[in-house]
């Protein structure tokens, strides 16, 4: 069917202004707009927020030494966030959240074999292949234990806020 003034069959003519408000009437009801569903996110992440700051330790900044995250970005400390904000002071936060170091999967031959090759099965490879897996785990070992030290990440720790001075150091 073709509406009135519309060259494509079944399309309303947008021309037509009963035709265009019933459209949008229609869309505003169906679905968010983009601004609606921003605020909507941001309402409930800031309530997620507010709870998790509210159940958090307090720790004076002066008294706290490590990493932080901000925004979910890592700092290395409270300074290099500071420099971050490059003389932008008010967009300064009055916290951040610590930081918690997350060790790194060790991953093993298997592994490895398994995530490059989809394949479970390594018994089915030749003698030299499955000797050169061999080599590998005895490498890996070897790399994971002399690097221990640095073989993890960070996350924020929700259990933790850092208060912030009011002005920058």
């Amino acid at each position: 069917m073709t509406s009135a003034g519309s060259q494509v069959p079944g399309i309303f003519d947008l021309k037509d202004e009963h035709s265009f408000e019933y459209l949008k009437d229609c869309y505003e009801k169906e679905y968010e707009t983009d601004n609606e569903r921003h605020l909507r996110f941001n309402s409930e992440s800031g309530k997620k927020e507010e709870e998790r700051f509210r159940r958090s330790q307090k720790i004076d900044e002066d008294s706290y030494a490590e990493a932080v995250f901000c925004n979910d970005s890592y700092y290395n400390s409270t300074d290099e966030l500071y420099d971050s904000f490059d003389g932008d002071l008010p967009d300064k936060p009055e916290y951040v959240w610590a930081a918690k170091p997350i060790k790194i999967h060790k991953y093993d031959a298997d592994n490895i074999w398994e995530l490059t090759t989809g394949e479970l099965n390594i018994d089915e490879l030749p003698e030299a292949a499955r000797n050169s897996l061999v080599e590998l785990d005895a490498a890996l070992d070897k790399f994971y234990r002399q690097n221990k030290q640095v073989l993890f990440w960070y996350e924020p720790d929700y259990t933790r806020a850092i208060i912030l001075k009011k002005s920058q150091p």
